[in-house]
């Protein structure tokens, strides 16, 4: 393995990536959760003598003890980055304390740092998995009898003892964070006479309605006789003056999963987001900085000698209007990255260089293909 990491380094590899035990569910039984911690640590620290970085999953276990991650990260000596820095549901205080523990150690001499995804995470359901209901005694006996789940959501009874669960917490709720009804999005109607509804949240209906946000909720879902499909806004990253600390933070990196999993929409708009949610509406950065949080800023990290416009160096380069730049994103998101959710291309979006060549110009693809594979320059072991 060492032989491996080397070879891959004097390549021009960036460093070494794991997904320890205790990561993210989907990476459960796969090779790198079989490795012990001393493992992981010497191929780290071999990746740390040629200047590369020890990349990992599950960074929300570097706030638990118990994980072994802490003690993982303080012997290692590499750049550390972790995916993803996120909210979870009813963690809010995570994000302020994951910030904290990373300058904390920087003042121990790790260089840690979160990739924050910039935007709030969404969750579609349907009747099946309504999760927010999940857990909650009266819901589940309606489960338990499909044939009477018409009948019982009419019930203004049974509506106010799953209200009253829920706010409780009562039973074992799936879901352990509540945001209210405005986050409770109606994306796909069945039936034709109900398309007028598609995009509105719950408590939007209650209004036109003259119902509570909850009768609206179940009524709209009864009039598509069950069949309706919604969005849940802010599943991870709910809490959107939190999420903006972890954007800002110098430990936090921008990033997105959209490569990983086409088959569901992962955020590929995330430097449009940066520049035109973040940066233009909520002034969370200047433009300058903004500009440096997605290019020289994770370049530098990586070691790479890109995000800057320097003699010598790749002429990678961006031309946007930073008053029109958005990312398009809104409620209504694709069911899965297509082609032509690929090819979509932002308002703003003027022209796009990559080694010196135009790729892209007035929202346009050109045929031509001047990237090459991306290496670190520096590969020489340090001292």
């Amino acid at each position: 393995m060492k032989r491996m990491v080397r070879e891959g380094i004097e390549a021009g590899a960036i460093g070494f990536s794991s997904s320890p035990r205790g990561g993210p569910a989907v990476h459960a039984g796969t090779p790198s959760t079989f490795a012990s911690q001393q493992e992981i640590i010497e191929l780290a620290n071999l990746a740390a003598e040629y200047g590369g970085c020890f990349q990992f999953n599950g960074f929300g276990n570097l706030l638990k003890p118990e994980s072994g991650f802490p003690a993982l990260v303080e012997k290692i000596r590499a750049r550390m980055i972790g995916n993803e820095f996120r909210l979870r549901p009813g963690e809010k205080d995570d994000g302020p304390r994951a910030i904290a523990y990373m300058e904390e150690a920087k003042k121990k001499g790790k260089d840690i740092y979160g990739v924050v995804i910039p935007y709030q995470h969404i969750r579609r359901f349907g009747i099946e998995d309504c999760f927010f209901l999940e857990g909650l005694p009266t819901w589940e006996a309606i489960r338990k009898a499909p044939a009477g789940m018409r009948r019982q959501l009419e019930d203004q009874n049974v509506r106010r003892r799953l209200e009253e669960e829920r706010i409780e917490g009562a039973g074992q709720p799936a879901f352990p964070e509540w945001l209210g009804w405005g986050r409770v999005v109606f994306e796909r109607m069945e039936k034709t006479s109900l398309k007028s509804v598609e995009g509105k949240n719950a408590e939007e209906i209650a209004r036109m309605t003259g119902k509570s946000p909850g009768d609206a909720f179940f009524d709209t879902w009864l009039q598509d006789d069950l069949r309706s499909r919604c969005i849940y806004l802010g599943s991870a990253n709910g809490h959107e003056e939190i999420l903006a600390e972890m954007i800002k933070s110098q430990r936090g990196l921008i990033g997105t999963d959209v490569g990983a999993h086409l088959d569901r929409f992962f955020w590929h708009g995330a430097p449009a987001r940066v520049l035109g949610y973040w940066c233009r509406e909520k002034k969370l950065f200047t433009l300058e900085e903004a500009v440096w949080k997605l290019t020289g800023f994770p370049a530098s990290k990586l070691k790479l000698n890109r995000g800057l416009l320097k003699v010598g160096w790749p002429a990678d380069i961006t031309v946007f209007d930073p008053d029109t730049f958005e990312d398009l994103v809104s409620e209504e998101l694709p069911e899965k990255v297509d082609a032509q959710e690929v090819r979509r291309h932002p308002p703003g979006m003027q022209a796009v260089v990559v080694n010196g060549k135009t790729v892209v110009e007035g929202g346009e693809c050109m045929d031509i293909f001047p990237g090459k594979v991306t290496r670190q320059e520096l590969c020489i072991p340090i001292g």
